[in-house]
């Protein structure tokens, strides 16, 4: 925990999530493009790309949030928000909508259908709001 505090101003509970994003989908991008891509056109390449940022998405978030709660449980009463950096008032909803968007992934992968990786889109901008917005802890000024 003295690691912790002594990252002076670094808040990793947001910072790793966008990283490990950025790495994942540009990474999942690239390797779109250097597939054979002569026989596809335009629509293809576009669903493509959405769908290997829908599944790159739900990957890192997932295993993110997973991790965070792994902490969370496995931490003392008294210091589990600022370990985890979950806040604790929204742990039911964290397990509510994880469960939500896992449900939604499956049908993605079940469905492959324009209309699913829209709706997959939607809900991995939804989830990904309600990350940042209502799952991680707030720093008290």
């Amino acid at each position: 925990m003295e690691y912790a505090e002594s990252t002076k101003g670094i808040n990793w509970h947001l910072g790793i999530p966008i990283i490990l994003w950025i790495a994942n989908v540009t990474l999942g991008i690239i390797k779109v493009f250097l597939s054979d891509l002569s026989a596809w056109d335009s629509a293809d390449i576009m669903v493509a790309v959405v769908n290997t940022a829908n599944s790159n998405t739900f990957s890192t978030f997932i295993s993110i949030v997973a991790c965070m709660l792994y902490q969370y449980f496995t931490t003392s009463r008294g210091k589990r928000e600022k370990v985890s950096g979950l806040a604790m008032r929204y742990i039911p909803l964290v397990f509510i909508l994880t469960g939500i968007y896992c449900v939604v992934a499956v049908f993605d992968a079940a469905i492959s259908h324009i209309a699913m990786t829209v709706i997959y889109l939607v809900v991995n901008i939804a989830y990904v709001s309600c990350f940042f917005g209502l799952f991680l802890v707030r720093k008290k000024k």
